[in-house]
């Protein structure tokens, strides 16, 4: 019997720094499923074993994020399954009891907001993933820094990354696999799923922001490097050149070895897909 929904966490050089886990409300975090590197669990089960619904290693086999997405997808038994990045804050255009914003986007956190209030909320947003799956193939969040001067609450087909939900039996209908992208594979996945005739939402009522920059130590970018983002970004333009181009830039705020380097970003063309 498959579980209907199933949350999981990506972690990996950070077993003192889980920031999701701490900004999540203790009745929502108990339905994590936390999967971390080979060696982590013994550290990461000393703070958070009692706290979640699993702490687990996922494969040695696995050698890139895209390899652990696919190692989750088939171990989680569920229909649908939450994919959350470790160093995530959430934010919502609902009104803070504290202070006044100029976006009118508030962090969900306790200076804004009381615990019922944040508990409440985060409890709509899983809601709102869950039943958005029962139609959508993929659901999530927005990106604060795209969300400043949207009005709408929801858009179909565009942007999801860091926390969003899949229908599994949509994914499998498919042709790309997340094991066969070493990064970029949300992308694929997402556009491939759109090409197949699914449709996608995104919320921009509730919408995320990170604890730290992009590409710094543990997590994903533990897994990126310069030359397979590079990669990527070719196999992405080739897979899918009707949607997708290639940009070179030097990425502001980007660390690591991405640091004033020039790199291949993508340019997705969402409304022509």
């Amino acid at each position: 019997m498959k579980y209907d929904y199933y949350i999981a966490i990506l972690t990996r050089g950070r077993t003192n720094k889980q920031a999701t886990l701490k900004m999540l409300q203790p009745e929502i975090r108990s339905l994590v499923n936390v999967y971390c590197h080979p060696g982590e669990r013994r550290e990461l089960m000393k703070e958070w074993g009692d706290k979640v619904n699993s702490i687990q290693e996922y494969s040695e086999e696995c050698t890139h994020v895209g390899e652990v997405r696919e190692y989750i997808i088939h171990n989680a038994n569920a229909n649908n399954v939450i994919f959350m990045d470790d160093n995530l804050r959430l934010q919502t255009k609902n009104k803070g009891n504290n202070g006044v914003t100029k976006s009118g986007i508030y962090e969900m956190i306790p200076k804004h907001f009381n615990k019922e209030q944040l508990l409440n909320m985060q409890i709509e947003i899983f809601d709102w993933l869950f039943t958005s799956l029962e139609t959508f193939a993929m659901a999530g969040l927005s990106f604060r820094p795209f969300n400043r001067d949207v009005k709408v609450d929801y858009k179909i087909n565009t942007r999801i990354f860091a926390i969003w939900g899949i229908n599994v039996d949509k994914y499998l209908s498919q042709e790309q696999r997340f094991m066969d992208w070493s990064t970029k594979e949300d992308f694929a996945v997402h556009i491939s799923l759109i090409k197949q005739g699914y449709n996608t939402i995104t919320n921009f009522h509730y919408s995320f922001d990170k604890t730290s920059g992009a590409n710094t130590n543990g997590g994903c970018s533990s897994y990126r490097t310069l030359d397979n983002s590079n990669h990527a970004a070719e196999k992405l333009q080739e897979v899918f050149p009707d949607v997708v181009k290639i940009r070179s830039r030097v990425r502001k705020n980007w660390h690591g070895e991405f640091e004033g380097v020039e790199s291949k970003d993508v340019i997705i063309r969402w409304n022509k897909i």
